[in-house]
């Protein structure tokens, strides 16, 4: 088949099966894009899930910046920025040509279709270019036709593309390096080493695992196609010299890889992956090998899955391909040669892709990363099945001919072989997809206030994004991709390989900020980096951050003197950094009265003593308890240790402790192993009591507690750490809690103090619970306050209620629109109580506050 041909043809094969692995996308092409391969259900779409897709487009977003002009070229100005831009100086080749291929399809219809034109693309290469390897190994256009889809519907292919792996992209590179390699050895063709040269150099700015893996199978694949008939006429001197200058061409770049591998390991050097990656940390992302033929989605085994009908093919063909070689062996015994020392290659491929869950607890990958020190940088053994498509494809190519060749049972037996091999294999693998949708959102009011506010001051846009993370977190991705919008200069940033100096300077020197802490030499050296405004995400927040939920850290960013609110859009809010305090900081919160009932701040820092580091004090077995098990503190010499955390100075700071029995412990708050406060606490109680000991902390602090034995005997059963109002309600008693202050998702709306979930933008699952905080035993009515202009009788979601903390379980209430929820809550011990919000999306909703009101 011509190329003429070859060229639509495989596009619209790979059209058709982009769209069915991608499903429903087709539908939302100028809109959204995939974010996982799997988890996906086809019906409401979140926009702007943080995600690698995202950190993709952001990289694809700035090249298109570059080419517009809009930001000077190789300048990556808007992550890791602390006030020098020169230092944002990085040429490179940022994923080319899909990038150039995202900007133009960004230019006409959006970044949406931007980013999916690029990975059709990458889908269509990848089916050309094994389409044209396999024909080079069988006679048969259907089966090179078949097996080039076959290279895109294998798992590892989509769950890597829609995942938005560069490496998902850059696949498509390895069929024309071994394409070219082919050539080169097989024909003598300078131009298929100069295919292969230049493919291995685009496959090097794609991804750097493609490039890699790619370069370490140049060298089999050459004694590989060695093995094969040669075209080559003359001499062996004359082939050998033929082959020399076809290959000469892999050869220059094989010696630029030389110097690309070290520059690579000087740059990481710099980084938090110096010194390569732990065994730990590489099992911990390493498939296992039930994986290949049991399917295991949102799994790393999911990497490795080929399933039993490729296997039954493989077994198949090379039975087929023994006989055909035993009948007639001048023609058919160097094909199978051939297959056989592919099948070891694609077998030695596997084993290394188990990474120390491989043969002997993994002895064989550590041995080759010793012997090729840049193996220890890969994080995801897995990743070597990069290759495995192309393998499989020409094997499978190999195996299905001789199949069909070894019966003469006429073409109604080729056609049978062809259909159900299309049907098993094709459509086996594209029906395990079921990608997740993310909508973009390519503008943000809050980021467009920073941008205004900073012009009318004469500055350079350049803010600080709470969350504040190491660098490593995919949350910060939306941040980027918002900040990229709107041309604003980020401190933070998103990067697997962030830099040990931004962690050590900017993360670990302003980690504070997260818990709504920030000192005034925090603000102004970020003033003196030309960083003049902080903004926060309220619906990424999560409980690792911080000690409280994100209302915490909003009301003491509204309340400090030298922040100025600026605007709140949706569930972002911007402000301004101040040279002075504000004149109205005395009553800063008289635009909003409200935000001060946000005075109880559950706890997200929970401790079982069982668990924490003990001496001397003996361990229970207590269904009743928490965790199931408690201390027991009877010798004079019975300490325990809970572990340290990051505080803010917050009001009534205090640890609770659930202790009984008749004696007297010593607490000791301490910094650094550094005793800030020493506390007596007595125990007087048979019965659980809570027990709060308090932390006065001035300023931000890592505090820990240590409780020493001091007399009697005394049980310890768990602990919290709390803040603000939390009383222990008498009957005929009540206490609202407003929504806010629950962990939550969803926004504040400053008009009202009411919490807002919109259907278009919020997850379908728990966005919503608390307060996972202690109650006295009774009776208690809750009243969860709600609204919806949604139609009465349609569910919102479901309301579940543990009063089990060891359990997690307890009743489940539908929260149906137009109908009042109230529950009654029969508390049997004073463990804490947790309510779960599971939202189903079927229509926008508040919530305004839950009461608890004691009965008895």
């Amino acid at each position: 088949m011509k190329i003429r041909l070859l060229l639509p043809l495989s596009l619209m094969l790979a059209l058709l099966a982009w769209a069915a692995l991608s499903w429903p996308l087709p539908l939302h092409v100028t809109s959204a894009v995939t974010v996982s391969s799997h988890g996906g259900d086809g019906g409401d779409i979140q926009p702007m899930m943080p995600s690698d897709a995202l950190q993709l487009l952001y990289y694809y977003q700035l090249v298109k910046e570059w080419v517009t002009g809009a930001t000077p070229i190789f300048y990556n100005l808007y992550e890791f920025n602390v006030g020098n831009d020169e230092e944002r100086y990085f040429p490179g080749g940022y994923y080319l040509p899909f990038s150039l291929i995202y900007a133009l399809g960004a230019s006409l219809l959006g970044q949406a279709f931007g980013m999916n034109l690029a990975v059709i693309v990458s889908l269509w290469f990848t089916v050309l270019g094994t389409w044209l390897l396999v024909r080079r190994y069988v006679e048969d256009e259907w089966i090179a036709a078949l097996f080039g889809v076959f290279a895109i519907v294998l798992p590892y292919r989509w769950i890597t593309q829609f995942d938005a792996s560069p490496t998902g992209f850059a696949m498509m590179w390895v069929p024309f390096i071994f394409l070219g390699l082919d050539k080169a050895v097989r024909d003598g063709s300078i131009r298929g080493g100069l295919l292969s040269a230049a493919t291995l150099m685009l496959a090097y700015v794609g991804d750097v695992h493609v490039f890699f893996f790619s370069v370490l199978a140049t060298p089999a694949w050459c004694l590989l196609a060695l093995t094969m008939k040669s075209s080559i006429p003359g001499r062996w001197s004359h082939r050998f010299l033929t082959l020399f200058k076809a290959l000469l061409a892999v050869a220059v770049g094989a010696v630029l890889v030389v110097f690309v591998v070290r520059f690579q390991s000087a740059m990481l050097e710099e980084t938090h992956m110096a010194g390569g990656r732990s065994l730990g940390e590489v099992r911990l992302f390493s498939p296992t090998k039930d994986g290949f033929f049991e399917w295991k989605p949102s799994t790393a085994s999911a990497q490795v899955y080929l399933g039993w009908p490729l296997a039954g093919l493989l077994a198949a063909g090379g039975l087929a391909a023994f006989v055909l070689a035993a009948r007639r062996p001048r023609h058919e015994s160097r094909r199978l040669f051939y297959w056989s020392l592919l099948m070891a290659g694609a077998a030695l491929a596997a084993i290394l892709a188990l990474g120390p869950h491989g043969l002997r607890h993994g002895g064989l990958f550590g041995l080759v990363r010793e012997l090729i020190p840049p193996y220890a940088m890969i994080r995801q053994a897995g990743k070597i099945f990069c290759l495995m498509p192309t393998f499989m494809a020409v094997a499978g190519a190999l195996s299905l001919s001789a199949l069909i060749r070894v019966a003469p049972l006429g073409s109604w037996w080729r056609t049978f072989c062809l259909c159900a091999f299309s049907a098993v294999l094709i459509i086996g693998y594209t029906v395990l997809s079921s990608p997740v949708l993310t909508r973009l959102q390519e503008t943000q009011g809050a980021y467009l206030a920073v941008v205004e506010d900073a012009q009318a001051q004469g500055m350079v846009p350049r803010a600080v994004v709470v969350t504040l993370w190491p660098g490593d977190s995919h949350l910060a991705s939306v941040y980027q991709h918002f900040a990229l919008a709107h041309h604003v200069r980020l401190v933070n940033g998103y990067s697997p390989a962030f830099s040990s100096a931004y962690f050590e300077n900017v993360f670990l020197r302003f980690y504070n900020i997260n818990q709504g802490y920030l000192e005034d030499e925090q603000i102004d050296t970020f003033l003196s980096w030309g960083v003049g405004h902080l903004i926060l995400h309220e619906d990424m927040y999560p409980e690792k951050v911080a000690p409280f939920p994100v209302t915490f850290a909003i009301r003491g960013f509204l309340e400090h003197p030298r922040l100025q609110f600026l605007k709140q859009d949706g569930a972002v809010w911007a402000f301004r950094m101040l040279e002075k305090p504000r004149s109205d900081s005395a009553d800063s919160l008289v635009r909003f009265p409200f935000v001060k009932t946000w005075n109880a701040f559950l706890s997200a820092r929970h401790w079982e003593m069982e668990r924490s580091r003990i001496e001397n004090a003996e361990h229970v077995e207590d269904f009743a308890a928490s965790g199931g098990a408690y201390l027991a503190m009877n010798r004079p010499d019975a300490v325990v240790n809970l572990s340290p955390t990051g505080v803010p100075p917050a009001p009534e700071l205090r640890w609770l402790i659930r202790a009984r029995g008749e004696g007297e412990l010593q607490a000791q708050v301490h910094e650094n192993d550094e005793t800030m406060f020493i506390q007596t606490v007595a125990v007087q109680s048979s019965d659980w009591v809570w027990i709060p000991i308090y932390a006065p902390v001035s300023s931000y602090a890592e505090i820990g507690l240590r409780l020493e034995h001091v007399a009697g005997a005394v049980n310890l059963d768990s602990a919290l750490l709390t803040a603000g109002k939390w009383l222990f309600l008498k009957p005929g008693e009540s206490l609202k809690i407003p929504a806010p202050s629950f962990f939550h998702a969803g926004f504040t709306d400053l008009g009202s103090g009411h919490l807002v979930f919109r259907r278009e933008y919020e997850p379908r699952r728990v966005i919503f619970y608390g307060p996972k905080m202690p109650f006295a035993p009774g009776e208690y009515d809750v009243r969860f306050s709600f609204d919806s202009s949604a139609d009465e009788g349609v569910v919102l979601g479901m309301l579940h209620v543990e009063t089990d903390w060891n359990a997690k379980q307890g009743p489940v209430y539908p929260v149906v629109a137009g109908r009042p929820l109230y529950v009654h809550l029969d508390v049997t011990n004073n463990l804490p109580v947790n309510l779960l919000f599971d939202y189903f999306g079927n229509a926008d909703m508040t919530v305004d506050h839950v009461e608890f009101t004691r009965k008895r």
